[in-house]
């Protein structure tokens, strides 16, 4: 039993390197995911500000008042939680019974949810699967990576603590 559990902790060692020396890539993901949102929540106040009703938007949190409340709306939209729904609630004419000014909007919104799902759900979730197995083929398959001079670095380096410390103990 111990032999299982020494292979579970290198494994779970394992685990948290590769997830240390893939963070400054996932640091540029999470960036280029916040570039985005920031483009989309900017673009939204511009074309959804005067629609504040709704079957879910509604004048608290979820509309395109302000860049916050655009922000919080996109991030629901992203989680893919009744996205269509605000969706058609920006795409309210008058046909459809709308109030001018409080919930009108036009049929070519669709391009903007749309866009923003298919770069959200699609997309930016492939590029953090890219880079999470990108760094793992590139620590299993390369035998010049950082992580396993590290790791070899790091057991000569223990050995030699060791040597050291056993060595200052018997003075």
């Amino acid at each position: 039993t111990t032999e299982i559990y020494t292979e579970q902790i290198v494994g779970s060692v394992r685990c948290v390197q590769e997830t240390v020396i893939m963070l400054p890539q996932m640091l540029n993901v999470l960036a280029l995911v916040f570039l985005m949102f920031f483009i989309y929540a900017v673009l939204g106040v511009f074309l959804f500000q005067d629609i504040s009703s709704g079957d879910i938007i509604e004048p608290d949190i979820y509309n395109f008042k302000n860049f916050g409340n655009a922000m919080i709306t996109l991030f629901r939209c992203a989680t893919g939680e009744n996205w269509y729904s605000i969706m058609f609630d920006t795409m309210r004419t008058e046909e459809d019974g709308c109030i001018k000014d409080v919930s009108c909007g036009s049929q070519y919104n669709a391009i903007f949810f749309l866009s923003f799902i298919v770069m959200v759900q699609f997309i930016m979730l492939n590029l953090f699967i890219l880079v999470i197995t990108d760094t793992f083929e590139e620590y299993e398959m390369n035998g010049n990576s950082a992580l396993k001079t590290f790791k070899e670095d790091f057991h000569v380096f223990n050995k030699w603590w060791g040597e050291l410390t056993l060595s200052l103990i018997h003075i």
